[in-house]
Order: C-alpha cells, then sequence, then structure tokens
C-alpha cells in the first residue's frame, strides 16, 4: 500500500481528478492502517477504526465513478451515495454496534464496485474513442478493483465453507487475500507511475 500512496502522491499534480480520488482513498487507507495497528497495540480494539474507513471507501468509489466519464451521473451518485450511509448505519445500530467488522456492508461496497466496473468497461465499449484502451490508466485502475473484489469475494464465500469444514486449510485463504492485496497496491502504484506515459482521455 506504501508503494501505492508513494506513487500517486508523487504524480498528484499530473492526474485527473477520478485520479486523484483514488489517490486520496489510498492516502486515508494507509493512514487508517496505522490508526488501526496503534489502537489494537494499546487497547486491544480498532473495529471502529475499520468500519468508518468502510463508509468513507465506499463514498469515494462513489465519485470516482462518477467522475470517471461513467454511466454514473450525479443523481445517480447522490442515490448511491445516501443508500450506502443508510445501509452502513443500519447495520452499525441494529446488527454489528462497532463490535465486530460489518461485513454487510463490505459484500455491498464489493458487489458495488464491480457493478460499476463492469458498467464502465460496457460505456468505454460503446465508445469509439476508446481504441487504445490499454494505455488509459483507468481501465488498469478498474481492472485491479474488479480483480481485487472479485478475489476477494470469493474468498470469502471458501473461508466461510472451510472454517466450516476444513479449517486447518483456512490459511490457504489468507495467503491468498494478502498476495491478491500485493498485486492491486503494487499494480496501481505502477499505473501512477507510468501515466504520464499513457493517453489520458478527456
Amino acid at each position: 500500500m506504501l508503494f501505492a500512496v508513494l506513487s500517486s502522491v508523487y504524480k498528484f499534480k499530473r492526474i485527473d481528478t477520478p485520479s486523484k480520488i483514488l489517490s486520496a482513498c489510498l492516502l486515508i487507507g494507509l493512514f487508517t492502517e496505522i490508526i488501526a495497528y496503534c489502537m489494537a497495540r494499546t487497547i486491544h480494539y480498532n473495529v471502529i477504526v475499520y468500519a468508518t474507513y468502510s463508509l468513507i471507501e465506499y463514498c469515494m468509489y462513489v465519485a470516482y465513478f462518477h467522475y470517471l466519464n461513467s454511466p454514473l451521473t450525479t443523481t445517480k451518485a447522490m442515490v448511491m451515495g445516501i443508500a450506502g450511509v443508510l445501509f452502513w448505519s443500519s447495520e452499525i445500530l441494529f446488527i454489528n454496534h462497532f463490535k465486530n467488522v460489518n461485513s454487510n456492508f463490505l459484500l455491498f461496497e464489493g458487489l458495488m464496485v464491480i457493478g460499476l466496473s463492469l458498467g464502465t468497461f460496457i460505456s468505454w465499449q460503446r465508445n469509439e474513442d476508446f481504441l487504445y484502451v490499454h494505455r488509459y490508466p483507468h481501465f488498469w485502475f478498474v481492472c485491479l478493483l474488479v480483480i481485487f473484489w472479485t478475489i476477494t469475494y470469493l474468498s470469502w464465500g471458501v473461508n466461510y465453507y472451510l472454517n466450516k469444514n476444513v479449517q486447518e486449510l483456512g490459511f490457504i485463504i489468507n495467503y491468498t487475500l494478502l498476495i491478491v492485496n500485493i498485486i492491486t497496491y503494487l499494480g496501481i502504484g505502477v499505473v501512477f507511475l507510468l501515466y504520464s506515459k499513457m493517453k489520458v482521455h478527456d
């Protein structure tokens, strides 16, 4: 994550609005991990940090896809944002109470990211200007988001099955998630470093 954050900050003045939103999301995510680690070491409790960040991350994803010139209009973005806040608040108030990770909201967030990513791909496919989409930085950003959330979804499902049937194999899921995280953040960092060499569409 640190590599991705440093790469995005280094290129911050030369990137477009969606990229700046993604960069800010990464930076907040890094601070969240630091704060959560410190709280875990001192008071042995950090659920509230991750729960709060999940809502911030969700809203920033919505803003990212909105400014990405995707089918997500301002009205749709506002509806999705409000829906996310209501979903998050309901889970915190009536289910988790900051005692456990808000897994239901994370499932909702992941589904939203995958759906918006696929919608964006379809929009690009219909746009004749995107002949060299592989040279478009956001193509790679969205690809990485799809890979990250799809494998995370599958890992959660497999992990649930293993915990009920083959608990000793659960560590494989943890390593899989670790590898996916490394690939995702490494990939985002590389794209930011190569940003100026890619073709950015208006």
